[in-house]
């Protein structure tokens, strides 16, 4: 056995995440693979660590010595200080929202606060995959629109659910204290016939909905507006697109959240652009062939993400440009320098990492949506997240069990004929509940036949459509398909 490389209280780096130094406490030989592993407190943590993964940590007199030993840490953390660097010493002042918050630190959580400090407009429409921290993302910019100037009316509309977690979250992270209102208390602030000197609320899509007349007459005004699961506004027959557009006429600025923001197609997210600009996107028809011509970008954006240092990327990102440039929206900034400095960059073929961000960022800026539309997705701010794999298993449903699914299934065709299936939200959410577990979606349907989901809200039975996820005229065949199940 050979004598080990460190002994106890030696100072040691991992290799492979170079930013995790520690003590080491103690080893022990492995015999089946041949080698000492450590035990070493990194981060008030005890980790085992073999031998070929560690190495010794010497005094550093400046960090150019950690970079030509070897020895500084991982593009992870490097991505991490400059992004922090910049949010500390910004060319536009943001200093507030990131000093005050009591948050995690998450470099892609601020990419929406800088665009919206770097628009014209204050509208924006926050697109990121679930789980990525939406919420935080409008609390960042609200701390800072109020860092800029007070705001005294401030309303946050969001699925009943939700208001009680908006609140807390609003309150724990960033000191921000709402007050939940129904419709009582709405009602009397505007019944004064004048918007109330401040007021900072959290409401339902429920109860303000069945108050659109009410908002109309009144004279209210909004300094900052924000919609959680913002596709509950996409449909321009509903009354809930109604009070989205009244609303938003109301407010300086809007902040829209949905992981979803295009459910059954591109006209979901013009109906959504229209709410947040009806001056820019008033015509369905240019909205459509300007996503048409945006899809040479996106092309052009992945072949330059996909092998960055290849001629051939180069070339295909090239040719989509040009492709581009040439359609009806692109023809505008074919004289523009950047486009021509993107262009020679991707006609010489092999860019640096530096000319490839600077493309990068020109091919964005050229999106008819770049202004208003940010979007992070999980592989972007979590690249080393596992992937999941999905797989098939035959499941036999006993006879109770399939004749409940059946009965669901055919209720969900008989209304995807009348509406266009995907159409009708409700009904594609009753049918994903019984696929994934039968017993619980029963549970869930009898919760929501008796009005129980809205006990924990604290409203009166008034206030709130009790059964929201199950349409009235649907109520008694889901009232069937339980009892099939009972």
């Amino acid at each position: 056995m050979p004598d080990p490389l460190f002994k106890s209280g030696d100072i040691v780096q991992r290799i492979n995440a170079a930013d995790q130094v520690g003590v080491l406490q103690s080893s022990r030989w492995h015999p089946q693979a041949e080698t000492f592993y450590y035990d070493v407190l990194i981060g008030g943590r005890i980790l085992a660590i073999a031998e070929s993964s560690l190495r010794a940590v010497g005094p550093v007199r400046s960090p150019w010595d950690d970079l030509a030993n070897g020895a500084a840490a991982g593009a992870a953390a490097f991505r991490l200080s400059m992004t922090r660097s910049r949010v500390m010493r910004p060319p536009s002042r943001i200093a507030k929202s990131f000093s005050s918050a009591r948050t995690q630190f998450y470099p892609h959580q601020f990419k929406p606060l800088l665009k919206l400090l770097h628009s014209t407009e204050r509208r924006l429409l926050i697109a990121d995959d679930v789980g990525l921290g939406k919420t935080i993302e409008a609390g960042y910019v609200l701390t800072e629109l109020e860092a800029a100037r007070p705001l005294e009316h401030v309303l946050v509309v969001v699925p009943a659910r939700l208001r009680l977690k908006w609140q807390m979250e609003l309150e724990k992270r960033f000191g921000q204290r709402f007050a939940l209102v129904a419709k009582r208390e709405v009602t009397a602030a505007l019944a004064e016939g004048r918007t109330p000197p401040s007021f900072r609320w959290i409401a339902s899509y429920e109860t303000l909905r069945a108050m659109v007349d009410a908002i109309r007459l009144s004279p209210i005004s909004i300094d900052c507006l924000i919609f959680d699961e913002a596709h509950r506004l996409r449909n321009p027959a509903s009354l809930q697109h109604r009070l989205g557009a009244l609303l938003c006429e109301r407010a300086e600025a809007v902040i829209m959240l949905s992981a979803t923001p295009i459910q059954t197609g591109l006209g979901d997210l013009y109906y959504l652009a229209k709410l947040l600009l009806p001056g820019e996107f008033s015509d369905r028809d240019t909205f459509d062939d300007q996503m048409v011509d945006n899809r040479a970008l996106l092309e052009a954006l992945r072949a330059m993400r996909s092998a960055a240092d290849s001629g051939e990327a180069c070339a295909l990102a090239l040719d989509r440009l040009d492709t581009f440039l040439g359609s009806k929206s692109g023809k505008f900034f074919n004289s523009a320098p950047v486009v021509e400095r993107a262009r020679t960059l991707l006609e010489r073929g092999a860019v640096s990492r530096a000319e490839l961000t600077e493309i990068q960022t020109t091919l964005g800026t050229l999106s008819p949506l770049s202004h208003f539309f940010t979007r992070t997705r999980k592989i972007e701010a979590i690249p080393d997240t596992p992937q999941r794999v999905a797989h098939w298993f035959s499941v036999e449903l006993s006879v109770r069990e399939r004749n409940v699914y059946d009965s669901i299934i055919e209720m969900c065709k008989a209304r995807a004929a009348q509406t266009g299936w995907g159409a009708d939200q409700s009904a594609t959410m009753m049918y994903r509940a019984v696929a994934s577990c039968i017993p619980a979606a029963m549970r869930h349907f009898q919760q929501e036949l008796r009005g129980e989901h809205t006990a924990e809200l604290d409203e009166p039975d008034d206030e709130v459509e009790h059964g929201t996820d199950i349409p009235i005229d649907l109520r008694e065949q889901v009232r069937q398909a339980v009892g099939l199940f009972e």
